[in-house]
């Protein structure tokens, strides 16, 4: 991949330890940053521990040791004093996304033309509670009768 975009002295966090180094850009989906051939060339000696799941480096004089995630990622509901007191706290704790959920319904006020439209068709935008027992499924034949038309 060839990239003529550059950050120089970029600096970010691994697990408790800060780290710069000068990147390159790259458009990339589901990565936040790719440690490339060069990054790992300045940080030699490098020792794979795959028993172990750690990676260590040298990084600036220092050996570094960076532990794999053991554990499965998983989503999980909290209240808002739980999120708070999770930030908040010193630990090792990593938030890596928060979403917001709404439970308000209410429609506001000042966007009365929607509130309208939604009123008008109530029927028709009511939430579905059962389905019928018997529903109308077109047959392979009834499609093709209806593509020959």
């Amino acid at each position: 991949m060839v990239s003529s975009k550059r950050v120089n002295d970029f600096k970010w966090m691994m697990q408790g330890h800060e780290f710069t180094y000068s990147l390159m850009l790259l458009e990339n989906e589901g990565c936040d940053l790719i440690l490339g051939g060069d990054w790992l060339k300045s940080c030699t000696p490098i020792e794979l521990d795959y028993d172990k799941m750690t990676f260590t480096v040298t990084f600036m004089g220092r050996r570094i040791k960076i532990q794999a995630l053991r554990s499965i990622a998983e989503c999980k509901m909290i209240s808002g004093p739980s999120l708070y007191k999770l930030i908040n706290q010193e630990s090792s704790a990593e938030v890596e996304a928060v979403y917001v959920v709404s439970v308000n319904n209410t429609i506001p006020s000042e966007n009365s033309t929607l509130h309208d439209l939604l009123t008008k068709f109530e029927d028709i935008l009511a939430r579905v509670t059962k389905l019928h027992k018997h529903r109308n499924i077109p047959t392979k034949k009834d499609i093709n009768n209806r593509i020959a038309v």
